[in-house]
């Protein structure tokens, strides 16, 4: 089944967002894949070595969804109970982008839609326009949504 996937943190940009990939999921006839992500420096899972390697057991999932995620997830639900919508709900932990990318390339979606904040050349230059390396990595559609007033 084709799908459609959303990251979602429940601001401004990701309603708006979600709002929008409810809208393109259906348009589509696809599914909706709802993206939490809990923003980490490197990613849980890679292999870490801070020492001599085996000298402690090495983290390991499933891991259980921390509060925060649950609380986002559960908002983007009901955000979504006013509608036809039905969505998968998913969680992973790590940078944004790499993330985001994962999840699109695992699920092999026809589209990631994400929340645009405002992030000029300095932005960009820096690495922190979301939109702009998930879209350079992933080789396919990325549509960025601004935040509009909808809550």
């Amino acid at each position: 089944m084709t799908e459609v996937l959303v990251a979602y943190d429940d601001t401004a940009p990701a309603r708006a967002a979600l709002d929008t990939a409810v809208s393109e999921a259906a348009h589509r006839r696809a599914g909706l894949v709802v993206l939490a992500v809990l923003e980490l420096p490197v990613s849980p899972n890679e292999p870490r070595a801070y020492g001599t390697m085996g000298d402690g057991p090495s983290a390991s999932g499933p891991y259980v969804a921390p509060p925060e995620i649950e609380a986002i997830l559960e908002a983007a639900s009901e955000r979504l109970a006013s509608t036809r919508a039905h969505a998968t709900y998913i969680w992973a932990a790590g940078p944004p982008a790499e993330v985001i990318v994962e999840a699109a390339q695992a699920r092999d979606v026809a589209l990631v839609v994400l929340g645009q904040g405002h992030h000029g050349m300095l932005g960009r230059f820096f690495g922190s326009d979301v939109a702009h390396e998930v879209e350079s990595h992933l080789g396919r559609a990325v549509m960025a949504v601004e935040a509009h007033d909808a809550r």
